[in-house]
């Protein structure tokens, strides 16, 4: 497939995507990322296209809005992880029947394992005290003082310029 065609079949997948995300209350933000706002945190999901290939990978994450780190941090679980590349396969070519079977494909990743672990990251207090928890401790302190009633404006500005809402 060359790269013209190959760029507008991820449009055509990233689109249907949309449409299937919006049913769990996501809504695309940038080109690649879908997020959903929860209380002091933005939940996200991440589609990142190979650029040598004709395949995606899928991040899940969590983007307290008051981290004061300057990235999005990839913090969740990610679809190249060995077990779900054998589940998941988000290869594609240009074919209609492709387009759909991938985009099903990854809305089944974001279903089946993205809404599960951010069920289980729901508890604010959890995000916070667990040492296995997905946020980096920056993070978990900018959590902590956001549930206290502190907030960094000039942080949460930042979290909503890298993850806005539409």
């Amino acid at each position: 497939m060359d790269k013209k065609s190959e760029q507008l079949a991820t449009r055509k997948i990233l689109r249907r995507l949309a449409k299937r995300l919006h049913v769990l209350g996501f809504s695309r933000c940038k080109s690649s990322f879908f997020i959903r706002p929860a209380p002091h945190l933005i939940e996200f999901v991440h589609v990142h296209k190979y650029t040598f290939d004709a395949d995606f990978r899928v991040h899940l994450g969590l983007r307290v809005l008051g981290d004061p780190f300057e990235a999005v941090a990839l913090n969740g679980p990610d679809s190249h992880a060995a077990v779900y590349r054998k589940e998941y396969d988000f290869h594609f070519d240009e074919s209609a029947d492709s387009i759909e079977r991938c985009a099903e494909k990854i809305f089944l990743f974001c279903l089946e394992v993205g809404q599960t672990w951010f069920e289980n990251w729901r508890s604010l207090d959890r995000l916070v005290e667990q040492d296995h928890s997905p946020l980096a401790p920056e993070a978990k302190k900018a959590l902590a003082l956001a549930v206290k009633g502190q907030i960094n404006n000039e942080d949460v500005a930042r979290s909503q310029s890298l993850l806005p809402a539409g």
